[in-house]
């Protein structure tokens, strides 16, 4: 990004982390997205859960030195928590992404590592440019996922003790919330979004 790294380090090092945001963006990352990675946190450690198995992913602009501004993908984790379970370290992976990134979106997902070392989507939450939010629920995503794989909402509906009506509910919310015609293009948004 052209900045030294003594720029991050000591009393002004959070204030030029902001000065890489974009304004805008840095004002959505404040109001929901930091209060959301707090809370997560916050259930894990009140429900006896590793916050380590928790991922935060976020596309936003960043400004490089030169006032160049580019879309970035940053993944965050916590590696190493203290005796309590509380968070001690975090590492944050920034990634160039403008050259895929087709919208103007800030896109902010959740996963949680299963035992089985898969990730699990927890949410997805959208911020488009006039700061509406588009978010599926974690519900929307475990039916989603399902229909990838090509389960019928009959079966569905089976798998996670719901009933059909409710299946179809949250496929026609899905195809609103996304402005996808069909189930196609709502699996093409899933997988452009990394939801799953």
């Amino acid at each position: 990004m052209g900045y030294s790294r003594a720029l991050f380090m000591g009393e002004n090092g959070m204030q030029t982390i902001y000065n890489t945001f974009h304004p805008a963006h840095m004002a959505i990352y404040n109001a929901y997205i930091y209060p959301k990675i707090s809370e997560t946190m916050a259930e894990a450690l009140a429900n006896n859960e590793d916050v380590k198995s928790y991922k935060f992913s976020t596309t936003f602009k960043a400004v490089r030195s030169n006032k160049q501004e580019f879309w970035c993908h940053i993944q965050l984790a916590v590696i190493e928590t203290y005796s309590d379970g509380i968070p001690m370290f975090t590492l944050s992976l920034l990634s160039d992404v403008s050259h895929i990134k087709k919208d103007n979106n800030i896109d902010f997902l959740i996963y949680k590592t299963a035992s089985d070392e898969i990730q699990q989507t927890i949410s997805y939450t959208s911020f488009n440019e006039d700061n509406s939010q588009l978010k599926l629920s974690k519900r929307e995503i475990e039916v989603l996922a399902l229909v990838k794989k090509g389960h019928t909402s009959k079966e569905i509906a089976t798998k996670l003790f719901l009933s059909e009506h409710t299946v179809h509910t949250h496929r026609k919310n899905m195809l609103h919330k996304t402005n996808t015609k069909n189930m196609a293009e709502l699996i093409q948004f899933a997988h452009l979004k990394n939801i799953f």
